[in-house]
């Protein structure tokens, strides 16, 4: 279930980056699972709390012809997909992927590593700036927040890994709260493209 889940949020989150110059602020709190009523196996997630959105405006405009009006300056607007992209790294990868590995005890073997670098290889075409940015050989860091900095000025909150525990124990305590079946592929996708949820 855990590949599943991982493959699941890899394909709800990538796509806006990489079509859209939207990210998303993929943490455990902000990504509400979506489960099988049938087979409580997820299906997929829903997105909440947009105020942390990064939006790089023209490939937006580029990708879907609407052009937004944002307040000169505002905090979700990046001057580049790359600056966009580092919001959704620390959300996905070391926020909500890396805390998932330590709950299940996979993140000291590598075994979550492989598994995230897989999902994440499907998703970003070779040679995009995503992959130089992320997945490339030479990429050897990513930039993002100074936790350690923001702890000592009082900026920084602590996020629960309680939602996790409720992966590990849905089943027993929170099945009257599946959802839909629906596992329709993100709608920026060509159909050639879309993800399949398996």
């Amino acid at each position: 279930m855990a590949k599943r889940y991982a493959r699941l949020l890899v394909v709800a989150v990538i796509p806006p980056l990489l079509h859209n110059g939207v990210a998303f602020e993929a943490h455990p709190q902000n990504m509400l699972l979506r489960l099988s009523r049938s087979t409580l196996t997820p299906t997929g997630f829903i997105m909440r709390d947009l105020g942390g959105l990064r939006i790089h405006p023209a490939t937006l405009s580029a990708s879907t012809g609407c052009e937004f009006a944002f307040l000169p300056g505002h905090c979700i607007v990046t001057s580049t997909p790359e600056d966009a992209a580092k919001k959704l790294y620390h959300t996905l990868v070391y926020n909500h992927l890396q805390r998932l590995a330590r709950v299940l005890r996979l993140h000291s073997d590598g075994s979550a590593w492989s598994v995230v670098r897989a999902h994440l290889t499907r998703e970003i075409p070779r040679g995009s700036w995503l992959w130089e940015a992320w997945m490339d050989d030479s990429a050897r860091s990513v930039p993002g927040k100074c936790l350690v900095r923001m702890k000592l000025e009082g900026v920084y909150r602590e996020v629960s890994c309680f939602v996790f525990f409720i992966l590990r124990e849905f089943e027993a305590y929170y099945s009257h709260l599946l959802l839909s079946t629906d596992t329709r592929p993100y709608p920026f996708t060509s159909p050639s493209t879309s993800p399949s949820p398996t």
